[in-house]
């Protein structure tokens, strides 16, 4: 039975700096993590990709965590091979999979070398089973965009979902073609953690949380439900770097 997030419900973290950020994130996420291989024996965490989430991650790889409980998955990713340079998963493998001790977690990364729309449903059937099985996901990592976009979830390219847990995205930057977890993927994740950084971020940040889901022409990170906890540095908060 999947896990039905309900209407947003937003905590707001403010720290100082970037690296205290990263700290807060990372600290939340591992607690969550030990939280859910406790209480039902296992976890289950969703990345992002960008370079906001790298600190992040080199974190958690120093983190004293149960890795061989732990399921990653990855909410969108470009249509390139995984060792591409603008590949998410490879960001990931050097940031934390590499640095990781002992057994590794278990990846489902996307197989963006397959072109968007094999890539996409591949991964649906991933996700379906996993969240059939499990009822969804633990934790998923988010960034904010300054256009509001998350994911690959863009303000004028939001995905027809029909259902689908992932769907084909198109980015307005190069690489075009994505494939990303739907708002219907992401309504299946107990706690999602937003990151915002930089003064460039204030705009979108104001207007994600200023917006109703019932609204329309709201920026898509705003339609992410659930339970919300941001990460937010002054900066993305003042407009003031």
């Amino acid at each position: 039975m999947p896990f039905a997030a309900g209407p947003p419900r937003d905590e707001l973290v403010v720290v100082a700096t970037s690296p205290e950020l990263a700290s807060a994130a990372a600290a939340a996420i591992a607690a969550d993590l030990r939280r859910a291989v406790a209480d039902r024996g296992a976890a289950s965490l969703v990345l992002a990709g960008g370079s906001t989430p790298r600190p992040v991650y080199e974190l958690l790889a120093a983190a004293e965590l149960p890795w061989d409980r732990i399921e990653l998955f990855f909410g969108d990713e470009r249509c390139v091979p995984p060792d591409h340079d603008d590949s998410n998963f490879a960001m990931v493998e050097t940031c934390l999979l590499r640095a990781l001790p002992g057994p590794p977690p278990a990846v489902h990364r996307i197989r963006g070398e397959l072109g968007p729309r094999a890539a996409a449903r591949a991964y649906d059937q991933v996700l379906r089973k996993h969240c059939e099985a499990r009822g969804g996901w633990d934790v998923v990592l988010l960034g904010l965009g300054e256009d509001g976009h998350t994911a690959s979830l863009f303000p004028a390219a939001l995905p027809t979902e029909d259902g689908r847990l992932a769907a084909e995205g198109r980015a307005p930057v190069v690489p075009h073609e994505r494939v990303t977890f739907t708002l219907r993927g992401l309504a299946s994740c107990r706690q999602v953690v937003f990151l915002a950084r930089g003064a460039s971020k204030l705009p979108a940040l104001r207007s994600v949380l200023a917006s109703s889901p019932a609204q329309s022409g709201v920026p898509p990170a705003a339609l992410v439900a659930g339970r919300r906890r941001w990460f937010v540095d002054l900066a993305a908060l003042t407009g003031v770097s």
